[in-house]
């Protein structure tokens, strides 16, 4: 039985042997894959560096460029047009300054006519005014005429 027994540890034990020189192999095997991804790295890396980053650094530095170029022409088309509306309205505000001034003259001149018109309706009326108290205060001159001979015989009357 002792025998039977260092048998099945020796296989076991030599199991145990074939599955670690397995795993070796396999290790090996992973670690040369290992070796070959770093190796494929590095080139890729240095490729990067030699052709994709001074590409891409030279496309940001165009691109940088660019956009300082248009920020100039914007500006300057800003100006272009600050000025040239600048002039429109000075334009525009100086025809709107002769209408007010032309206008200005027009009223004046109305309310100076009509201020005419109405001083002369107020002097023709007042006119009509002395005129009618002056015919008011004859006809009862008058009547107070006429009436007295009247009153004065109803006064010996009564009295």
């Amino acid at each position: 039985a002792g025998v039977q027994r260092v048998q099945t540890f020796a296989a076991a034990l030599q199991t145990s042997v074939q599955d670690l020189e397995s795993l070796k192999s396999v290790c090996n095997k992973q670690e040369k894959e290992i070796s070959k991804c770093r190796q494929s790295i590095k080139e890729y890396d240095s490729w990067a560096r030699q052709s994709i980053i001074p590409y891409m650094t030279k496309a940001v530095q165009e691109s940088t460029d660019g956009l300082v170029e248009l920020r100039q022409w914007a500006e300057t088309e800003m100006a272009a047009v600050r000025k040239t509306q600048a002039a429109e309205l000075e334009h525009v505000v100086g025809e709107v300054h002769l209408e007010l001034q032309k206008a200005s003259r027009l009223a004046g001149d109305r309310a100076e006519r009509l201020s005419s018109e109405v001083s002369a309706a107020l002097a023709s009326k007042e006119a009509d005014v002395r005129n009618l108290q002056d015919t008011l205060q004859s006809r009862v001159r008058e009547g107070v005429e006429l009436a007295m001979p009247d009153l004065m015989r109803r006064l010996e009357e009564v009295a």
